[in-house]
């Protein structure tokens, strides 16, 4: 079933191939520690399947991860791959670069849990132990 076939719809990124929807929700949540590019990041370094992640939204895309994650490993990628001339994972340094100007341009907006939480978006999530 494709996204205009049902008022919601929820797949994974290959069987999203040549949909669109008006609202696109994605999930980079991996916050796993491995010293590893591949073993941390999995399909964040697949250009080609990111792509398609990203390309879907026909209005708003809301991205929800922890970006000081993706933050601290497209640093790392920078200074221990792209800087010794291997581009193999150039594309989550791209993808921070450029949400970063999103941010300063004002086109994208960043929230915390926290923001999230504590203005209650609409939202009854509690912290624990409250």
């Amino acid at each position: 079933m494709k996204p205009d076939d049902s008022a919601s719809f929820c797949s994974t990124v290959d069987a999203f191939q040549g949909a669109e929807a008006d609202l696109t929700i994605i999930s980079l949540v991996r916050n796993n520690s491995d010293s590893y590019p591949l073993s941390a990041l999995g399909i964040l370094l697949d250009s080609r399947r990111m792509n398609v992640l990203f390309s879907r939204a026909k209005h708003q895309l809301v991205i929800v991860g922890s970006y000081q994650f993706l933050k601290h490993w497209a640093s790392k990628i920078k200074n221990e791959e792209l800087s010794k001339g291997n581009q193999r994972n150039e594309f989550l340094y791209k993808l921070i670069y450029k949400l970063e100007e999103l941010k300063a341009s004002g086109q994208a907006t960043f929230l915390s849990s926290d923001a999230l939480i504590s203005n209650n978006l609409g939202c009854s999530i509690k912290k624990k132990g409250n």
